[in-house]
């Protein structure tokens, strides 16, 4: 047990070097990047070039430091179980609900996130959506496996009293990687607007990004189906998802409203969906709360996802 318990030490600390990486370079991708000779471009400009119709409005990605923020502290909880106890062992690895899978497919998608900012800066949009609809899936993964992971140590941490931990990853771990899962999301999306207009097949403004809206629109619908009734035992206590989408969504519309374009309507339908589901949400976690606060209790809830 020596050999994975090391590897899985490593793996937490390392993860913060990797934040760290992410956040050196996207600090770089403006015009410090391009006065070192890194990039060609500010990240700001080639938007600028390549406009799009559901691109959120400048203020609106300020979202990123509120993201890197929140990743920064689930790291800093991560580490701080290298540091604490349970009967059997340190937290990091007993009980084994930070797994090593985990922080692999989180790498997966930062070290997508540093590729992203190159490709984009060398203008290859025909790589940039699919890298960005990458990162966002090794993101959806990596949620996941900490989702299984926490249900399979549910009744250990809670035989142990250390439930605390349960509350802890939902509300760091699960919701920080929930929220930059669903930025990165949106922003594929945006992403794949630009390559249909300013690339083969060239589509027009309204045509391809009311697509990419519809698509969007699916996946949400999608999603909070799954969320509220089918996913519930894992996902209750996951909010962010609806908060991003929202803020997405209104600077999507703060840049420019137009009713007679198609993509407005179904960026505005799909914000009226969008607030419903999130209160939706509220009052189902209330009301499935007050019978059972904990649903990994539930027997069934050990099963992976």
């Amino acid at each position: 047990m020596e050999g994975p318990k090391k590897l899985l030490l490593a793996a937490t600390v390392f993860n913060i070097l990797v934040l760290a990486a992410v956040l050196v370079v996207n600090a770089g991708a403006g015009d410090l990047g391009v006065k070192w000779g890194w990039f060609r471009n500010t990240t700001a400009n080639i938007s600028v070039k390549y406009p799009s119709d559901i691109t959120p409005t400048p203020s609106t990605f300020a979202i990123w430091g509120v993201i890197y923020a929140y990743q920064f502290a689930w790291i800093i909880y991560s580490l701080s179980l290298l540091c604490r106890k349970s009967l059997n062992g340190y937290l990091y690895f007993t009980p084994y609900f930070m797994p090593l899978f985990f922080y692999v497919l989180y790498w997966f998608c930062q070290f997508g996130n540093i590729a992203w900012l190159f490709i984009w800066d060398r203008e290859y949009l025909y790589a940039s959506a699919p890298v960005l609809f990458m990162t966002a899936i090794f993101l959806v993964g990596s949620l996941a496996t900490s989702m299984s992971a926490l249900a399979e140590a549910a009744s250990e941490l809670i035989h142990e009293g250390k439930s605390r931990e349960l509350w802890l990853v939902r509300g760091f771990v699960h919701n920080g990687v929930g929220m930059y899962a669903t930025w990165l999301t949106v922003a594929s999306h945006v992403g794949l607007s630009a390559t249909l207009i300013y690339r083969e097949p060239f589509l027009s403004m309204d045509v391809a990004c009311s697509i990419c809206a519809g698509v969007l629109s699916a996946f949400v619908v999608l999603y909070t189906v799954l969320d509220n009734f089918v996913l519930d035992k894992h996902t209750r206590y996951l909010f962010t998802p609806y908060v991003v989408l929202v803020w997405a969504l209104v600077g999507i519309i703060q840049r420019g409203f137009d009713p007679e374009r198609g993509s407005s309507i179904i960026v505005g339908l799909l914000l009226v969906y969008g607030l419903i589901a999130f209160v939706v949400k509220i009052v189902l976690v209330c009301v499935r709360s007050c019978k059972n606060p904990e649903p990994l209790t539930d027997a069934h809830a050990h099963k992976a996802i």
